[in-house]
């Protein structure tokens, strides 16, 4: 299978209730263990997934529970895209920030960018590791 040919895709779609983040560490969990991920990267994963969804929360939908954060999880034959959308106010990401650190610790590649319908995109991507 090429590299970029994608080979499942699961997608959620939460309130942005923080009691809903055992939901997603859980989905994150689950896919990565099965599609190759070892425990370690899947446990670094999941923290970073989390945090991204606690930032977009709290800053870009101002800590209000009823709004919407969509997630899909795509396996492609080399890697995991974990693609957050929300219709929040935008921020951006601050590099030297501690939130930062904990989402880019856990991931190989971050993106931020806006959706052809004006949401806001964050894409996180993580490597299989050779085996």
């Amino acid at each position: 299978m090429p590299p970029n040919a994608k080979r499942s895709e699961v997608v959620l779609a939460l309130s942005s209730d923080p009691s809903l983040l055992a939901v997603v560490r859980g989905g994150v969990g689950v896919v990565a263990l099965q599609n190759g991920f070892g425990k370690a990267e899947t446990l670094n994963l999941q923290h970073a997934v989390e945090e991204a969804c606690r930032m977009i929360i709290a800053e870009h939908y101002g800590g209000r529970r009823d709004q919407t954060l969509k997630l899909r999880l795509q396996v492609f034959a080399e890697r995991l895209e974990i693609v957050l959308e929300d219709s929040g106010t935008p921020s951006h990401l601050d590099a030297s920030s501690p939130r930062a650190f904990l989402i880019t610790r856990g991931v190989d590649r971050v993106t931020q960018e806006q959706s052809p319908d004006g949401n806001n995109r964050l894409t996180l991507v993580k490597y299989r590791s050779p085996s």
